[in-house]
């Protein structure tokens, strides 16, 4: 893998709990995220389902690099604006990626268990550093509003209309309570917007 593709990567990495925002813009997104073949954490693998980023190699000019996190509600025009300025902060810094496939292992339900265990050979550095995903909308705006580079590439006008629409549009007239408990009125709310509005 070139160099520029391991800074790109890496970038996308560094920055993916902020850009989960512009990626995955409602309430509703949240509910499919750390789940089923969803990814929970920001990291890359090659060819692997569960991650946040999956590079996929059929050869010479057959690499291609899949971002996970957006949903079908998010605006393709957030979607790639977010994905370049993560990307090219990677390549301006030179970032290095984490490694490839970095995720902890899950261990089946058990109450009272931690809810990830690391693999043996994760150093504490990597296990330090491996960032979960947002679980929720109010949280990836959150880490949006704290991302200085991504402000700074994408406008700070922008990120603040954008977190204003999204803290008076979804969290206000949907309520974002525990995603696991979700009410068939809360549903039907979230359907409607989706379907009327999206």
């Amino acid at each position: 893998m070139s160099q520029f593709a391991r800074h790109w990567i890496a970038g996308l990495v560094y920055h993916m709990p902020a850009i989960l925002a512009l990626c995955s813009p409602t309430v509703n997104c949240y509910r499919r995220l750390h789940r089923h073949l969803a990814p929970d954490y920001a990291n890359w693998d090659i060819d692997d389902r569960f991650t946040s980023l999956r590079v996929k190699n059929n050869g010479a000019s057959g690499t291609y690099m899949e971002n996970r996190i957006p949903s079908s509600a998010a605006s393709p025009y957030h979607v790639m604006a977010a994905t370049l300025a993560a990307g090219m902060d990677g390549v301006e810094r030179k970032l290095r990626p984490p490694r490839a496939g970095l995720k902890p292992l899950k261990p089946p339900y058990v109450a009272g268990a931690p809810s990830w265990i690391p693999p043996a050979d994760m150093t504490r550095e990597e296990v330090m550093g491996l960032r979960k995903l947002p679980y929720t909308l109010t949280e990836a705006l959150a880490q949006l509003q704290a991302d200085s580079v991504i402000i700074n590439l994408l406008g700070a006008e922008f990120i603040s209309w954008f977190v204003q629409v999204k803290q008076r549009g979804d969290l206000y007239t949907l309520r974002e309570s525990n995603l696991d408990d979700e009410t068939d009125e809360e549903l039907a709310a979230e359907r409607f917007e989706y379907l009327e509005y999206i």
